[in-house]
């Protein structure tokens, strides 16, 4: 159970990081010679904002479900979850 928690982690920690990266090259990004519509680049932040903060939310929630269920099964925390960031 707690594997597939993990696994289930690791992807939304992926998929937060892809549309942090996303976000990060619509500033950066910006080829001369291709014309980008206003509202094509507004859209693609639409998408990578929500993204971003729900699999964020999510990434940490279920950092403390495991934590949580660990703690009530074993009596101490997950010892791979030491730190936010462990997958």
């Amino acid at each position: 159970m707690f594997l597939s928690l993990r696994i289930i982690r690791a992807i939304l920690g992926l998929l937060a990081g892809a549309a942090f990266l996303s976000m990060l090259l619509f500033f950066i990004n910006r080829i001369p010679g291709v014309p980008q519509s206003q509202f094509l680049q507004t859209l693609d932040l639409m998408r990578d904002l929500p993204t971003l903060a729900i699999c964020g939310i999510l990434f940490v929630a279920i950092r403390k479900l495991i934590n949580y269920l660990h703690n009530e099964k074993f009596g101490k925390e997950h010892p791979k979850l030491g730190k936010i960031w462990c997958i």
